[in-house]
Parts: structure tokens; sequence; C-alpha cells
């Protein structure tokens, strides 16, 4: 049965349906796992996976935001943040730790996922600031000594920023 006798619209509904089903299949397939300190004064998240507007969602919720510790690392290093999407999701993150007075610190991004986050961080929201506790948006790792990157100490990402 042929449902249009038009080539191209036939092409455009095929490709628009790979792409919805591509978009499923690799939406779960980012993958985070924790380690606590010993001393139960730090968490390290590590991600995997790649970050895009499939997987932007199910990472906010993979955070235990009211029992984490007041520290709190996400480690980027083997993933790769390819859109908008998914610095809202990070800055979402931040968010919500710091509105418990937790610091976030994110490390290990790659030099074309850190200028993206410096770029979008805290853009995508009017008036949005991820960093709600003191120094609590620091990025670190190897993104951080790349040319133009988004690496940076706490207080002076704070100091520049405009009062509100």
């Amino acid at each position: 049965m042929v449902a249009t006798s038009n080539l191209a619209v036939g092409v455009v509904v095929g490709s628009i349906t790979a792409l919805v089903i591509f978009a499923k299949r690799v939406a779960h397939l980012v993958d985070i796992t924790s380690v606590t300190d010993p001393d139960g004064g730090r968490v390290v998240y590590s991600v995997t996976g790649e970050l895009f507007f499939a997987s932007a969602n199910d990472l906010v919720t993979r955070f235990d935001y009211a029992t984490d510790p007041d520290e709190v690392v996400i480690d980027l290093s083997a993933t790769h943040i390819w859109d908008a999407s998914s610095v809202a999701a990070l800055d979402a993150i931040e968010t919500k730790y710091g509105q418990r007075g937790k610091r976030v610190e994110i490390v290990g991004l790659n030099p074309p996922s850190a200028d993206l986050h410096k770029t979008l961080s805290g853009e995508l929201t009017a008036g949005h600031r991820p960093a709600t506790a003191p120094g609590s948006a620091c990025l670190r790792g190897a993104a951080a000594s790349a040319p133009g990157a988004a690496g940076h100490a706490p207080d002076e990402d704070m100091a520049s920023l405009p009062e509100e």
C-alpha cells in the first residue's frame, strides 16, 4: 500500500520517523554512577554517553539532591554536550543543588563541550543564574586548561557577575 505518490513527501516522512526512533533508542544510553567519599563529605557522579535533547531530561532525574553531601562533583570526561538542552539540564542540576546550599563542580568537559557550556550556561532562562550557592558553579579538568575554555575559580566567576 502506498500512502503518497510524491517521493519527496515519502522521504521526509521516512527521515523524520527514523530520527524519532533513533532518538528514543539513544536517549537512555546515558549512564551515571556515583561514589561517595569515605568521610561522606563529597560525592562524585561519573556520566557516560552522549548528552543531547533526548537524553537531557533523563539526566536531571538521576541525581539525589536531598541526601547528597554538600560537595558534588559531576565528571563529564566520558561524554559530550551536543546542544542547548544539555546545557539547560546541567543548569537545572546546579540550581537544584544550589537551592539546597550545595556546591557543584563540573569537571572533564572536552573543549567543544566547555565552549558550548560557557556560551549558553545561565542564558537559556531569563534572569537565571545556575550558581545560587557561593562558588557553586566551577568548571575544572581538561577543558579548563584549553584556550578560551570555561575553567575558572568560583570566586572569579561570582565576582564578575552583575548585581541583581
